[in-house]
């Protein structure tokens, strides 16, 4: 169980499905979390990456900055995902 200070009572958790596609955000147990812009190293690089597994024979499918969440309180985008990655919006 979570506590909290002073016993005040929690701020109603976020969940995923409140957060738009393209909000600079992240989702960590409710809590919004700040998803700076990729600098120019490591936006190269992301490209670079998100490439080569794309061309990966053994690969079926890969994204950059594809929102996943496996739970409602949970959203990650990670730089570049591999799998299950679909071609549709949301």
């Amino acid at each position: 169980m979570r506590r909290y200070p002073m016993g005040a009572p929690p701020r109603s958790p976020l969940t995923a499905d409140k957060i738009r596609p393209g909000d600079p955000h992240e989702l960590s147990e409710g809590e919004l979390v700040e998803c700076l812009p990729t600098g120019e190293r490591g936006g190269r690089g992301n490209l670079v990456g998100g490439s080569v597994l794309d061309t990966d024979p053994a690969v079926e499918s890969a994204g950059v900055d594809v929102g996943v969440s496996v739970r409602p309180d949970m959203l990650r985008a990670p730089d570049i995902s591999v799998g299950n990655v679909q071609n549709k919006p949301g």
